[in-house]
């Protein structure tokens, strides 16, 4: 399946067009917290990412601080 991993920084959002096929739900969920705190540390912008699998369903939100 194809996991979209969206940005959001309001009011901006920054919209993965391509996604990442990865094997479950889990892995894109542990991908998303990578992601989080990657832009995190990188401390510019980002205030949360948002996952949705190919069908447009919600997988996971995560913030970043």
């Amino acid at each position: 399946m194809r996991y979209f991993f969206h940005v959001f920084d309001r009011p901006k959002v920054f919209s993965d067009e391509d996604g990442n096929r990865l094997s479950d739900p889990e892995l894109a969920m542990r991908q998303a917290k990578v992601l989080a705190a990657g832009l995190d540390e990188a401390g510019e912008f980002c205030r949360e990412d948002l996952v949705l699998d190919e069908n447009g369903n919600n997988i996971f939100g995560c913030r970043a601080t």
